[in-house]
This record gives structure tokens, C-alpha cells and sequence, in this order.
């Protein structure tokens, strides 16, 4: 009988958890389906005359270019770049100077005899994967310093 009851609670279980699996995909679907219909109900019957940006993704667009002007401008003032320039460069050239130090710290730990496990990703081939992202870093900083060099 005891064997009966843990199998009753276990379907129990299961059918509670198909349960909750279903109210979540149709919470998500009702929520899919709101934003369509909102966005269907703001569109306007009349289109936007060409070259137009007061509707619309025009519209849209300009007011995000607006704030983030803005923004860019706010950073400006922080950072006074005209008066602190040599302070960024350099930290951009030590910044630079760590991540090569750290990508040959990271070379140095390939292990050519080594072969991955099944089922497991080689492991040399997961620093190399390291050095592709610090890499990737240091383009971003000389991409940053370029920007520096322009102002």
C-alpha cells in the first residue's frame, strides 16, 4: 500500500509541475500577445508624412539621440578629458602593459601533451579562449585610446 501512496504523490507532483510549466508559457503568451495588441492600438490610422519625426520610429529615434546627447555630454564635464588626458593615456598604457603580461602569464599554462577527457573540453583549448578574450580587451583599450588621440 506504501508503495501505491509514493506513487500517487509523485504523479501528484509531476501533474503540478506540468500545471506550473503550462501557466508560465501562458503568462508569457498573454504578456506577448498585450504588448502586439497595445502596439496595434497606438499605431495611427494616418502614416507619418515622409521625413516626418513626429511619429513614429522617427519620432522615437530623435528623442533617443536627444538623451543620449545628453548623456554624452554629462560624461564630458565628468571626466574633463582636455585636462586629464595624460592621467587616462596613461593608465590605458599600463592597463595594456598588464593584460600582455597576463596573456604570456596565460600562454605559459598551454600543456602541449595534454589531451582532453570525453566528455570535456580540451583545456588548452579553454585558455586559448582566455587569450581571445583579453585579446578582444585590448583592442577595446586601444580603441579608447584612439578616441583619447581625437579629442
Amino acid at each position: 500500500m506504501a508503495h501505491n501512496v509514493n506513487e500517487d504523490i509523485l504523479k501528484f507532483i509531476g501533474i503540478c509541475v506540468i500545471a506550473g510549466v503550462l501557466v508560465f508559457y501562458g503568462a508569457k503568451l498573454f504578456k506577448l500577445q498585450a504588448k502586439v495588441l497595445e502596439g496595434a492600438a497606438n499605431m495611427s490610422d494616418e502614416p507619418a508624412a515622409e521625413g516626418s519625426s513626429t511619429n513614429g520610429e522617427a519620432a522615437k529615434a530623435a528623442e533617443f539621440n536627444k538623451l543620449l546627447k545628453a548623456r554624452i555630454a554629462g560624461l564630458q564635464d565628468k571626466l574633463l578629458i582636455s585636462k586629464y588626458r595624460t592621467e587616462y593615456e596613461n593608465i590605458l598604457l599600463s592597463l595594456d602593459d598588464f593584460m600582455k603580461l597576463n596573456m604570456l602569464q596565460t600562454v605559459l599554462q598551454l600543456k602541449p601533451n595534454q589531451e582532453s577527457e570525453p566528455g570535456k573540453p580540451n583545456p588548452n583549448m579553454v585558455i586559448f579562449g582566455a587569450l581571445k578574450s583579453m585579446s578582444d580587451a585590448r583592442g577595446t583599450l586601444n580603441g579608447i585610446m584612439t578616441y583619447l588621440d581625437s579629442q
